[in-house]
């Protein structure tokens, strides 16, 4: 820093120090006035050079008692402190002044400097205090004139007003939001119900809170708190699959095991480490994991459901508990059904009561599972014997490990199948929705965790890679296959003119209860036997177990079991793959040769019991070519529906 620079910097400071000297005179001044002055003093001047003192009083003698007492407190505080005060920070300043003049060398330049800021600063703060000074004088001789000052009385009535209109204001703001929450609400239940997102079919009047909590779809998930329990044991178990992981990764084998990828769904639960398994990385990782589980306190959700969508769902379980409806998905579209109980109920039991469609058994649930586990036990037991079954997957399938004894393990002990329907809403129309038809229904059987389950997740893979191959010619796997493939048709097939190309579909009418198991066995027969990927034992296996699965199939209903008699289960872990296999052996292998028009179809694909092609003909031949379909499929009880 130079020289001139250090003089600026001086020269800023002492001009400082002068303006508070100056400014402090003034205040002086002022407070030597206010005392002098007995009108001045009773005003309130004083807060803007020393603390405010006192307030107005409502009673008036009170008031006029603190007013004289103000008074004098003023008058003292004026005497023993403001002007003390005053005159000290005067001194001081004076002082300091003093001494920073006798450091320059030039005082005279300062001193110059400093008369000319003095007259500045003089002139202006005069003016300033001279408005203050009238102003606080007038507002003195307002009040001295009106002894109960107007002012306060409309500042409270004005307050009052002011709180009043208020509070009319939140009242019709709290109003109009409830209107408007209220036609959202029809609004919101007007769209659900047009776009058939809920559907009652009961004679239950449903309110509008419950349309909003079921328009959420029956997969919807409330979000609760975090029990720190479950958060504890589900990163253990995380931990411990981890572990196994990175053992298996350690010690893996260049040839993989085709019996493990293939039957990872039989798999039975371990709570088990690796022996003498170590890993710094893994260990590290363990460590860090838990303790930050353990010291974590996890916070309460946010919840995703609104209060009239809380009051929607305690509806609506109050009612289910009650027995007065039944919540349930349409078989297509997704969209949630209400029905009356008593009218599930009884369509159920009228479906199972038909004599073509089920047999009611005859013997217990208890003893029909127990005879159904001892045949699958027996079963799997003989082709074990044969080697085409390893021991592990054995193991997984019966219970029973080398020894000979039973493991004990929850997925092995098998749970009472039972069947559940599945309306075809789609297939009423917009007038029987309204007048509430009860739609056609369809029977699933839910044989998941049941005595054959762990039968047909064996089975399910292999008829898997055997149905694809065999049906590869109209095979579609999903949306995004048959996306994929129209794509390529129009990119390589589609040539030339294109006026006679026409798209048309087909659907099979009822295709599980349609299709005879024995028809369904023969068709699996022929696909085994052009499979070359697997032994033959392997074959003979597949086709004994799938006729153990048909034969030995049953659901129950309020404690009574039934044997379906008509078509394939629907429902269990085969079904769809031998159904892909009988269809295209009936469609390749049994009509295709006999029908005259099959050269006029440019594009067939299939997906289960749905078929999407291009038909090269009229329409009138496309007709002829649907009769003469259903007249040579009608032997085998399949029927087909254009559409």
């Amino acid at each position: 820093m130079g020289p001139r620079s250090r003089d600026a910097q001086r020269d800023n400071n002492t001009l400082k120090l002068s303006e508070k000297l100056v400014k402090r005179e003034l205040q002086l001044g002022l407070l030597n006035r206010v005392k002098e002055d007995s009108v001045l003093l009773s005003t309130k001047i004083l807060p803007s050079i020393c603390p405010k003192i006192g307030k107005l009083f409502h009673h008036k003698d009170l008031n006029q008692k603190a007013q004289s007492i103000l008074q004098q407190a003023r008058l003292r505080i004026l005497e023993q402190c403001a002007i003390p005060e005053a005159q000290r920070d005067t001194n001081r300043l004076q002082l300091g002044l003093n001494k920073t003049l006798d450091k320059y060398v030039d005082r005279e330049r300062i001193e110059m400097l400093i008369d000319d800021q003095k007259c500045r600063l003089m002139t202006t703060n005069l003016n300033r205090l001279d408005k203050k000074v009238k102003f606080h004088l007038v507002k003195a001789k307002q009040e001295h004139q009106n002894i109960h000052p107007q002012q306060n009385t409309n500042r409270n009535n004005k307050r009052k007003r002011n709180a009043d209109q208020r509070r009319t204001e939140r009242k019709k703001y709290r109003a109009a939001k409830a209107a408007k929450k209220v036609e959202w609400m029809k609004n919101h239940v007007e769209q659900n119900i047009k776009g058939k997102l809920v559907i009652n079919l009961s004679t239950e009047e449903i309110p509008d809170i419950a349309y909003m909590y079921l328009a959420k779809g029956l997969k919807f998930v409330e979000s609760r708190p975090v029990a720190k329990e479950d958060l504890l044991f589900d990163v253990k178990e995380f931990l411990r699959k981890m572990e196994w992981k990175a053992y298996f990764h350690q010690f893996q084998t260049d040839e993989a095991s085709e019996t493990e990828d293939i039957h990872k769904d039989l798999r039975l639960r371990s709570r088990k480490h690796p022996q003498d398994y170590s890993h710094p990385l893994f260990d590290e990782i363990r460590t860090r994991l838990m303790g930050f589980v353990t010291n974590l306190n996890p916070n309460k959700p946010h919840a995703n459901l609104t209060d009239a969508e809380q009051r929607g769902k305690g509806w609506v379980l109050k009612s289910i508990r009650d027995q007065n409806i039944f919540i349930t998905s349409a078989d297509k579209g997704g969209a949630t059904l209400i029905l009356d109980y008593r009218t599930v109920m009884d369509t159920v039991k009228s479906e199972l009561e038909k004599e073509t469609k089920f047999t009611k058994l005859e013997i217990s649930v208890e003893v029909k599972m127990e005879q159904t586990q001892l045949k699958v036990k027996e079963a799997v037991l003989k082709h074990h014997h044969l080697n085409t079954i390893s021991e592990e997957v054995k193991k997984r399938i019966t219970g029973i490990n080398n020894k000979g004894n039973m493991v004990h393990a929850p997925e092995i002990r098998p749970e009472v199948p039972y069947a559940y329907p599945l309306y075809k809403v789609h297939k009423l129309s917009q007038e029987q929705i309204e007048s509430k038809t009860i739609p056609p229904v369809r029977l699933v059987h839910a044989t998941k965790g049941g005595p054959l389950y762990r039968l047909e997740k064996f089975v399910s893979p292999y008829v898997t890679m055997v149905s694809r191959k065999y049906c590869e010619e109209e095979f579609i796997l999903d949306t995004p296959d048959v996306i994929s493939q129209i794509n390529n048709y129009n990119k390589e097939t589609l040539k030339g003119d294109s006026k006679n190309l026409q798209l048309f579909t087909l659907d099979v009418a009822a295709l599980y209860p349609s299709i005879r198991p024995e028809l369904a066995l023969t068709a699996l027969e022929d696909a085994l036997n052009n499979d070359t990927n697997f032994s033959q034992e392997l074959k003979a296996a597949l086709y004994e177990f799938t006729e153990l699965i048909f034969r030995e199939s049953f659901v129950t209903y309020q404690g009574e079991g039934y044997i379906n008699k008509e078509g394939i289960p629907t429902g269990n872990c085969i079904s769809r793959q031998v159904a892909d296999v009988t269809m295209h052996w009936l469609l390749f292998k049994q009509i295709k040769g006999k029908m005259k028009n099959w050269n006029l179809i440019e594009l067939w694909r299939r997906f289960i019991d749905d078929v999407f092609g291009v038909w090269m003909g009229t329409v009138r031949q496309f007709n002829l070519f649907v009769e003469q379909l259903n007249k040579l499929a009608e032997p085998f009880g399949i029927r087909f529906a254009d559409q």
